[in-house]
């Protein structure tokens, strides 16, 4: 019941392998297969979650059709093909149990209020694209974290760090909608980047039309058009819409590109993906000019491009980061 290539996967199928596991569950397991299903369980904080949310709903309607089942009976261990009848008619009521609960989970109508978000991360260093159960496709960039939660009349999404890009599949009857501490992003059929740092968030829009609100700011929004970008903050007023420049827009390749950039922005840059990071000596260093393209992930390709192209000085320290210092 696990993916054998590892790929990225969507709530629903997640969901179709709790349905799986929880249907198994109850007709008395071996040993080997409950601890199987503790390895799925514990592999992922997204199947915990679901996996619980979908035994809340089995519990509803286990209760609504035999008000004598309790919790405990609903958990792994529980054996309710035993009372009375075949064990088949139990493992049969039981799938039609689970589908319904199933149903009326997806549905919310099931008065246990909306499903716990999933959480979507990448760790440091790592670009990570997930796909959702509408089709669009979510790019998170290195140590980013999205929490996610869909229902009949929003597609709701908070950004809780980090960046990701959000290429949006149309839903008219759905607006898409993406959160952060500063306000949120409301877009359609449409691609865009958030950015979080801090309290602050940057918004660029690469295709079709997003409405960027501010937190605490009533009304509509601004509006973006392509290749604009604009930031907000809960305690400043929003940066008018800028030109933004191709090189932003590159990051999801895996690939930094700059021209005449500060020192110390490249390397404030590089850092986010870095197990071991770059530190500049001298504070004034950062002030030098880089221009250059290099793969994120590559911090020893940047020191040392760096310590060629401006003539600095590279070592490393102890714990294997890169000191760039003046000759």
């Amino acid at each position: 019941m696990s993916d054998p290539q590892g790929s990225p996967r969507t709530d629903a199928m997640i969901r179709e392998e709790a349905v799986a596991w929880l249907a198994l569950l109850r007709t008395s397991p071996a040993a080997q297969e409950q601890e199987k299903f503790t390895r799925w369980y514990t592999a992922d904080s997204r199947h915990a979650d679901i996996y619980d949310a979908l035994l809340d709903g089995w519990d509803v309607m286990a209760r609504m059709k035999r008000p004598e089942i309790n919790r405990s009976e609903a958990y792994v261990g529980g054996n309710l093909s035993g009372r009375g009848g075949s064990k088949l008619l139990a493992l049969a009521a039981t799938i039609c149990l689970l589908l319904a609960a199933f149903g009326f989970y997806r549905a919310g109508l099931l008065g246990l209020g909306s499903p716990r978000p999933a959480e979507m991360a990448s760790q440091v260093g790592e670009i990570r694209t997930f796909t959702l159960p509408d089709g669009s496709k979510i790019i998170l960039d290195t140590n980013s974290l999205v929490a996610i939660q869909y229902s009949g009349s929003a597609r709701r999404l908070i950004l809780e760090r980090g960046r990701a890009r959000f290429d949006v599949a149309h839903d008219a009857d759905r607006p898409f909608i993406v959160g952060t501490r500063a306000g949120e992003v409301i877009a359609h059929g449409t691609v865009f980047d958030v950015t979080v740092e801090g309290q602050r968030t940057s918004v660029a829009l690469l295709r079709g039309s997003i409405e960027v609100r501010h937190i605490g700011r009533e009304g509509k929004g601004r509006f973006l058009k392509p290749g604009q970008w604009t930031a907000i903050a809960p305690s400043e007023p929003a940066t008018p819409p800028l030109s933004s420049s191709g090189e932003e827009s590159r990051w999801p390749s895996g690939m930094l590109s700059y021209e005449n950039a500060r020192l110390s922005d490249v390397i404030a840059d590089a850092n986010r993906y870095a197990l071991h990071p770059i530190r500049l000596v001298d504070a004034s260093t950062g002030a030098l000019r880089f221009t250059g393209t290099f793969k994120a992930q590559d911090t020893a390709r940047l020191a040392r491009l760096v310590a060629e192209s401006l003539s600095l000085t590279l070592t490393q320290d102890p714990d294997g980061g890169f000191v760039l210092g003046m000759r």
